[in-house]
């Protein structure tokens, strides 16, 4: 009888010794990263473009006399900034003189 009461009870204590949750174990820990280095070099840096465009001014002016007459005297340049009541040329004074 005692076998047949072992025989009985093995299979139940098998099930609950199947039932008991483990303790998770830790993953194994991960190897160390591969890890290069590099020397830094410093080299010269020029801070410029080179573009193909067309410039165009945004303020441009044409010159046209009021009277007709020789020019003796230029007082700017081409290209050079000027201000309004600038006095640009000095034109012969002979002809309106009269």
């Amino acid at each position: 009888m005692k076998i047949r009461i072992i025989a009985l009870l093995l299979p139940f204590f098998a099930l609950i010794g199947a039932c008991q949750k483990k303790a998770p174990t830790a993953p194994p820990p991960m190897p160390p990263a591969a890890v290069t280095a590099i020397t830094i070099q410093t080299t010269p840096y020029a801070d410029w473009e080179e573009l193909s465009a067309r410039v165009i001014a945004t303020d441009r002016v044409d010159l046209t006399p009021r009277v007709s007459g020789e020019i003796e005297k230029i007082f700017f340049q081409a290209g050079q900034l000027v201000k309004k009541d600038d006095v640009l040329y000095e034109i012969d004074a002979a002809t309106y003189r009269a």
